[in-house]
């Protein structure tokens, strides 16, 4: 078996023979004349790669299932100045072949310096019932290793081993100058919703060669999934007051803010509004982040068309800004008011 070749290694003209996994395959029509061709997408931990099979398409694509691991061999073209791969053969792979973190992407971050990050916001908290609450699920090892590997979504962002935690963990981080700037915001209560407002995302997908969503997922969603699982700990603590228990499950139904985002309610408290804002920030941003590094070639000014966004993103690759020399006499200590 020739050494793994990965995604973002290639480029125009190499010849490709590697294990890739494939993540979609469409039969379709040739324009002029009759016949058809099978268009896949393969993918491994570094990115995606459009292939194409000119010959016995139909006898092809009945072999082959997505989610399958593929034998590849072929050569990078580009048709419309876009990396497409002209297929010669292909076949499935035996998964005791390969490593499975050359095919799962994974956060770069540490995921043990995360879990840490979630710990320590477990134990600032200072109402009783909330400390409780929260320390129910994350001082659960098997939760939280679970809750440490889970993706944080199939496909729009953070869509990787660990993607969950990260973005918790940078939803914490992002609160911070948020709380010092509106004091009237209840720390512990907000730092419930950004811990727990995705919780049900640890049953809706599941894991291995590629993200997808369970039959639970798909039937009823992580934020119903979600609201049952906090229900239920909730229940279990004696005296946990009623308006807290209102205002807390408000929050796990309103972050996603509008109805056509899939959200039963609206954020009706300043709690449950920043949890909102904050987590779609972030989701948002990480997208934008995801796809502009995704564009490798240095050359490229912009992203192929984004379906999450809708546009084509500018990556601003080759930018260059020449600055003149700061003035002595201006501010350079970020001070932008006289006090």
């Amino acid at each position: 078996m020739p050494k793994k070749q990965f995604v973002s290694d290639l480029t125009v003209g190499d010849k490709v023979e590697t294990i890739f996994l494939l993540t979609e395959k469409k039969l379709l029509d040739f324009k002029n004349k009759p016949g058809q061709f099978l268009s896949v997408t393969l993918t491994d931990r570094t990115g995606s790669v459009e292939g194409k099979v000119w010959e016995n398409a139909p006898d092809v694509f009945g072999r082959i299932n997505e989610g399958d691991l593929l034998y590849v061999v072929g050569r990078l073209e580009t048709f419309r100045d876009v990396p497409q791969l002209k297929i010669e053969t292909l076949e499935t792979a035996d998964a005791s072949q390969v490593d499975i973190e050359d095919f799962v992407p994974k956060t770069g971050k540490d995921i043990g310096q995360l879990k840490a990050a979630v710990l320590r916001c477990v134990q600032q908290f200072t109402n009783p019932y909330l400390k409780r609450l929260v320390a129910s699920f994350f001082e659960d090892e098997a939760f939280l290793e679970r809750f440490s590997t889970a993706p944080a979504a199939k496909a729009l962002h953070h869509a990787y081993v660990g993607g969950l935690i990260e973005h918790v963990v940078e939803i914490i981080e992002l609160c911070e100058p948020m709380l010092r700037l509106y004091p009237q915001i209840d720390r512990d209560l907000l730092m419930t919703g950004v811990l727990l407002h995705d919780i049900g995302k640890v049953r809706e997908l599941s894991c291995g060669f590629r993200t997808d969503y369970t039959d639970e997922g798909r039937l009823i969603g992580h934020i119903s999934i979600g609201y049952e699982m906090v229900h239920d700990k909730i229940r279990a603590i004696e005296g946990f007051p009623e308006s807290l228990r209102l205002r807390v499950l408000h929050m796990m139904l309103s972050h996603h803010g509008t109805y056509e985002f899939g959200s039963p309610r609206r954020p009706k408290t300043i709690e449950a509004q920043a949890l909102h804002l904050v987590e779609n920030l972030d989701a948002q941003l990480k997208g934008f982040v995801q796809a502009i590094e995704a564009v490798k070639d240095p050359s490229r000014r912009w992203t192929d068309f984004d379906r999450r966004f809708e546009r084509y993103l500018y990556t601003g690759h080759g930018d260059v800004w020449e600055y003149p020399e700061q003035d002595e006499t201006s501010p350079s200590d970020g001070t932008l008011f006289e006090m």
